[in-house]
């Protein structure tokens, strides 16, 4: 891609063949740059160092780490951390909480599908001591409570009927 840029100030035009898209990205045949120079030494390095230690020293290491992290220096402390807690997760959006974990249901939820072919090769003992478990929950789930509910709402409606009554048979404040 080839760009023309004019200056106000000084009316030059520059121009730059830098193959980049319009975003800035670069563009489709565009080789990057070099890569790191230092890649092939900074492997041989690592290959020698990890050559030369053994497993004894990395245990002398850990230990002297931990003895200087315990005395409260925070470098060694940060280093520990960093290394056997790893990165702490994002704090979780309070007010997202219940979507997520609607969606973490969702995901570890099983299929329809597989749940049919689940109970299809249960044994019939098995299916009842499944069925005896869930029956009174779907029971409740699906009648009890939305029952319960209703009866609430009809007290509640209820409730509202006899103060609206009460206040038209009351008498006025101002005497009419």
């Amino acid at each position: 891609m080839t760009t023309t840029t004019v200056r106000a100030e000084d009316q030059t035009t520059q121009e730059s063949t830098d193959k980049r898209e319009a975003n800035g990205r670069f563009a489709k045949g565009n080789k990057g740059g070099p890569g790191n120079p230092f890649a092939r030494q900074v492997a041989a390095l690592r290959q020698t160092l990890l050559n030369r230690a053994t497993p004894k020293d990395f245990e002398e290491i850990a230990d002297e780490l931990i003895k200087k992290a315990k005395s409260g220096d925070v470098a060694a402390i940060k280093l520990l951390f960093q290394y056997t807690l790893g990165k702490p997760a994002p704090s979780p959006d309070p007010d997202h909480l219940d979507v997520d974990e609607w969606h973490k249901l969702q995901q570890s939820a099983c299929p329809p599908a597989d749940v049919q072919t689940i109970f299809n090769g249960l044994p019939a003992d098995m299916a009842c001591e499944v069925i005896k478990f869930n029956w009174p929950l779907q029971m409740e789930m699906k009648f009890t409570r939305p029952f319960l509910r209703g009866l609430k709402e009809m007290d509640e409606r209820e409730a509202r009927k006899v103060v609206k009554a009460a206040r038209k048979a009351a008498p006025s404040p101002n005497g009419v």
